[in-house]
């Protein structure tokens, strides 16, 4: 958990008694097992909120979380990638394929939904509105999570990624 809200919440508890190994290790299972409402309430009767602030936090510490995962596995691609926040929707980063080639009209993008309890990684040729949605849930390993990406923008075209996928 890279995020300061994060940071934040942990700091809260610790000054309310609690340990700091045990109250990262606890948010992070807050954070794996909870969405919404429930989150929201998790943070607040384990200390890391106030009632007034839990739903906020929440939310807040949702995207944080998606955020940190979606920089983790962009970094692990091998090809030409940016993170960028979707700001017409969930406003969580999203992974936007891009190409060195000239004349590449490749928009791809990827990512995963934070506000779904069953979120599951998705990969969407915006071209034609193709979208390939995964079983790797926010728990997969960072690495699985980009080679899934890699083998399913190839499929879709993308020739960076058939690039790599050659390598």
């Amino acid at each position: 958990m890279n995020g300061s809200l994060a940071a934040k919440l942990i700091t809260t508890r610790i000054r309310k008694g609690g340990n700091p190994t045990d109250s990262a290790r606890l948010l992070t299972k807050l954070i794996a097992s909870h969405s919404g409402d429930n989150l929201a309430h998790a943070l607040h009767y384990n200390g890391y909120t106030t009632a007034a602030s839990a739903s906020r936090n929440a939310h807040a510490l949702e995207i944080e979380h998606i955020d940190d995962l979606v920089q983790n596995v962009a970094a692990r691609l091998r090809f030409a990638a940016t993170v960028e926040a979707d700001m017409g929707g969930t406003f969580a980063l999203q992974i936007h394929l891009t190409s060195n080639h000239a004349g590449d009209t490749t928009a791809i993008r990827a990512g995963i939904d934070p506000h779904d309890p069953t979120a599951t990684w998705w990969i969407e040729d915006t071209r034609n509105d193709q979208v390939e949605e995964s079983t790797l849930t926010p728990t997969a390993n960072p690495a699985h999570v980009a080679r899934w990406l890699t083998h399913q923008a190839a499929a879709l075209g993308h020739p960076a990624a058939r690039t790599a996928l050659a390598a």
